[in-house]
């Protein structure tokens, strides 16, 4: 996979994928790519071709929920794709999971790691705490809310 990946509403979960050959593992509903674009830099191409910038989104959603660190964002406006990172953006192990399709999260029995699981049955673990993660989805749910609302009252003053 050479060209730059589009993220869609088939979007699980972009991760780190710790491989000589390739950056990233993408996780869709019914199959796994890779490809050696970096998970931000998919996620930043993809909120350019969703009609805004990278910074722009972040700036906007922090400015709506008043978080300032791991910001949840809005990928794609029509069709509702929102996505939280794991850990600062910045950071090489850094994940990008797709709130729309996440059933749970929980703590790994053997492990610190925590699993998620999509509505598809996809699992995922990663290595951050449960409490991280369903803080991030809370924000990400908070992002989605506070956007429907200020659109549903597109002439209301701030």
């Amino acid at each position: 996979m050479n060209d730059a990946y589009h993220i869609t509403q088939d979007t699980l979960a972009i991760t780190p994928a710790k491989q000589i050959d390739y950056t990233t593992r993408i996780i869709e509903k019914n199959q796994t790519l890779m490809t050696r674009q970096a998970p931000l830099a998919i996620i930043k191409t993809n909120c350019l071709t969703g009609a805004a910038s990278y910074q722009g989104r972040r700036k906007a959603a922090s400015h709506l929920v008043g978080y300032i660190h791991k910001v949840p964002l809005l990928i794609y406006e029509r069709t509702n794709i929102y996505a939280f990172p794991t850990q600062s953006p910045t950071n090489y192990a850094c994940s990008w999971l797709f709130a729309q399709h996440i059933l749970k999260i929980v703590r790994h029995p053997d492990t610190n790691q925590s699993t998620i699981t999509f509505h598809n049955g996809t699992t995922l673990n990663l290595e951050e705490s449960t409490y991280q993660l369903r803080t991030q989805l809370n924000r990400t749910i908070q992002l989605h809310y506070a956007i429907k609302h200020h659109n549903s009252h597109p002439f209301e003053t701030v």
